[in-house]
């Protein structure tokens, strides 16, 4: 049986092996366009973002350059300042700007990038030394989290500079992001709302390469790990997110953390308008149904489906059908190039699209997978019945599934196609 777990951290590891893998691919399968064709567009966009990618590593703008050396005296009037609290206009707060300004500045110094000791260093002490520890000494809870809303919008205000920096100073920007938090409680942490606002900015910059929004995605998914900063927010994530997937160019691992990111998402549909649309499920089964994409993205989507919010007005039947479609059509994929390692991976996402990634716990019922979701559901049953042995199949790894499995499951799903093919009256129908 497939295992019921994985960890946040297992499932990037997985994607940045993904993402060599896909460097070094030039073969695309594709039913919109010849492959000589899909290739083509694949290695100009490949140059692109190798362009974009070769620009901001020479940016060599030393921001620290335009901050004064700092005396011992300093150093301590800013760490004292930032345990113990201050309010703008304060004496003390030029003493904590011009600290900040410092320690987050340091990153654009075009000597670190020889030096990857000594960047890592900077980024643990901003997280650790910095952004983690102000307001450490203010006893009351209201005072302390004022305090770190003023940290959090100055440190906010002078990463965003990072951003149009060198590639590394982006990078570093957009990791720390989620560590803006205005209370470090884990039972109410809360990150600063401006920080949404910032990493949706790059997702939608078409100046920035994908290396650098992949890292976007990547903070966005460990934003809503973190904390549960409501519907508004979510959605304004789920949008950003897809308009970058409405390409199938962007590499797999970007595409990944993308969906991955999707995934953790709760609000079931948009905030305003008349008839809010699902649209983190739009968009899952829009990726999931691309015949351009490759297995492991399509997969994927099929996958979070299991886990991202829904409500009641969201049929799952047509949903189910076409991830068992998915599936059939995924093990002839399998024979045609069963050696790649991406098929476990597959495997276990299709089999997420119907159960719970983690063991319920005692006495709390899990609310994850199309099983758990609608267990009435004759069609759902029967559609993860089609999916498994494929699943299994897949985690056997042989050298090619047995043909009579594959037909078994594609005459299931001709044979019980939905007779409405619509999960949510204003979106569009599954295809057929």
């Amino acid at each position: 049986m497939l295992p019921n777990a994985r960890t946040h951290d297992v499932r990037l590891k997985s994607y940045r092996v993904v993402l060599f893998v896909t460097l070094l691919a030039t073969v695309i399968t594709t039913t919109i366009a010849t492959a000589q064709e899909a290739n083509v567009a694949r290695e100009k966009y490949n140059g692109q973002q190798r362009r974009k990618v070769q620009q901001a590593r020479q940016i060599n703008n030393n921001l620290s350059a335009t901050t004064k050396p700092r005396t011992r005296r300093q150093e301590d009037a800013f760490r004292d300042v930032m345990r113990s609290g201050t309010r703008q206009g304060s004496p003390e707060f030029q003493a904590l700007q011009e600290g900040l300004k410092w320690e987050i500045y340091r990153a654009t110094d075009a000597e670190l990038k020889t030096n990857q000791a000594a960047f890592q260093g900077i980024k643990k002490r901003l997280r650790q030394n910095v952004l983690h520890l102000a307001g450490q000494n203010i006893p009351g809870r209201k005072e302390r989290e004022e305090f770190r809303q003023l940290v959090c919008t100055e440190a906010l205000n002078l990463l965003k500079d990072l951003l149009k920096n060198n590639f590394q100073a982006r990078s570093l920007a957009i990791e720390l992001i989620p560590a803006l938090e205005i209370n470090t409680d884990s039972r109410q942490r809360r990150i600063l709302d401006e920080a949404a606002d910032v990493l949706v900015e790059v997702l939608a910059d078409e100046q920035q390469p994908d290396a650098i929004k992949l890292r976007a995605a990547e903070s966005v998914a460990q934003y809503l790990e973190n904390v549960n900063p409501g519907a508004q927010i979510e959605i304004k994530f789920a949008l950003a997110i897809r308009e970058e997937l409405k390409s199938w160019l962007p590499a797999t691992a970007y595409q990944l953390h993308m969906i991955d990111a999707l995934s953790r998402i709760r609000a079931a549909r948009e905030v305003v308008g008349v008839n809010p649309r699902p649209v983190v499920v739009e968009s899952l089964v829009s990726v999931m149904q691309d015949e351009e994409r490759e297995p492991i993205i399509r997969c994927s989507a099929a996958g979070a489906l299991g886990s991202v919010g829904i409500d009641q007005r969201i049929n799952l039947e047509p949903l189910a059908w076409k991830v068992a479609q998915l599936a059939a059509e995924m093990g002839e994929a399998y024979n045609r190039d069963s050696g790649n390692e991406f098929w476990g991976s597959c495997s276990l996402e299709l089999f997420l699209a119907f159960h719970h990634e983690e063991p319920a716990r005692s006495g709390q019922q899990s609310e994850d997978g199309m099983l758990n979701r609608a267990p009435r559901s004759e069609l759902i049953r029967q559609a993860y019945d089609q999916v498994l042995p494929i699943c299994l199949a897949m985690l056997d790894n042989p050298a090619n599934i047995d043909q009579v499995l594959i037909n078994t499951v594609v005459e299931w799903v001709k044979a019980n196609q939905p007779n409405s093919l619509r999960f949510d009256s204003g979106s569009p129908p599954v295809s057929q």
